[in-house]
């Protein structure tokens, strides 16, 4: 069994233990990030290269094969088009600017060529979103959603075939997003995204899809409610409540939780009432002098 782990340092300091476990005998894999495991795949004799999101770097771990051993790498990918990235960018094209205009005429140049690309690329966007997705032609990952409140911008991002793809999202696909979840959307929020692997520009971004990650942020949010909430609650016992409730009920569960102290005026669906019917029920109330303790 092969192992290595490397420490990444984000923004704020933090030190984080990315660490790869990968079995020569049964070409077995994991990767994991502090306490979470970031993928898993089968069967990896040949070379290979994994893109993840931390933050909002994309870490890329390559496993190649020489001959009949493995060799593993660890980089930060700041080439691709990333909000991180695009932020980097912005800086130098602002140094350039001192450059002068001994540049201008390539420049123009370069944007003609630019500009028939881009035409080109937008034809080729309208023919793929001509394409119909089904199960049978279709491949799915995870997308995670970046909010720049201070430019008013949303957009959400995803890896397909080793390319990172932003995608703008509108004030109206918002709307329909906040109808669709039972949670509010925060920044690095991640979604099911399902895509033409020959265009991943047709697509489809799951609301109600979070990913394994995810439903876990959903729990403890839920449980944080629930502590607030009910101050002689212990933490315990309090996330054996909504770990009840989500195998219960599934995320609708975990919600009544998150939305405990909202009243039907705000949410029909998910409130104050809502969730007392739920752990006052006799099937809630025998499930949890079974399994919860303080």
């Amino acid at each position: 069994m092969n192992k290595f782990n490397w420490i990444y340092v984000d923004d704020t300091g933090k030190k984080n233990t990315i660490g790869i476990m990968h079995s020569v005998k049964s070409g077995h894999l994991l990767i994991y990030c502090n306490t979470k495991i970031i993928r898993v795949d089968f069967q990896v004799f040949q070379n290979k290269t994994y893109s993840f999101f931390i933050e909002e770097e994309l870490i890329e771990i390559v496993v190649e094969r020489k001959g009949n051993q493995f060799a593993y790498g660890f980089d930060i990918n700041k080439e691709v088009d990333t909000p991180r990235n695009q932020f980097r960018k912005q800086q130098e094209r602002k140094n350039l600017k001192m450059i002068g205009l001994f540049f201008i005429g390539f420049f123009l140049f370069i944007g003609v060529i630019a500009m028939y690309v881009a035409k080109n690329r937008q034809e080729n966007k309208a023919l793929a979103k001509s394409m119909i997705l089904s199960p049978e032609n279709s491949d799915t990952t995870f997308a995670k959603v970046f909010i720049d409140s201070t430019q008013y911008k949303k957009n959400y991002s995803f890896v397909a075939n080793n390319q990172v793809y932003n995608i703008p999202i509108s004030n109206l696909l918002w709307q329909e997003a906040q109808q669709e979840l039972f949670f509010p959307i925060e920044s690095n929020d991640e979604f099911t995204i399902v895509f033409l692997p020959k265009n991943p520009y047709n697509h489809q971004i799951k609301w109600n899809h979070p990913s394994p990650q995810q439903i876990e942020l959903y729990k403890k949010r839920a449980i944080q409610q629930e502590i607030t909430h009910n101050k002689n609650r212990a933490i315990q016992k309090a996330r054996c409540y909504v770990d009840y409730a989500y195998q219960a009920k599934g995320l609708k569960g975990v919600a009544l939780f998150y939305h405990q102290d909202r009243s039907e005026n705000i949410h029909k669906t998910f409130n104050s009432n809502a969730y007392k019917r739920l752990i006052r029920s006799i099937p809630f109330k025998k499930a949890v002098e079974q399994r919860c303790w303080e």
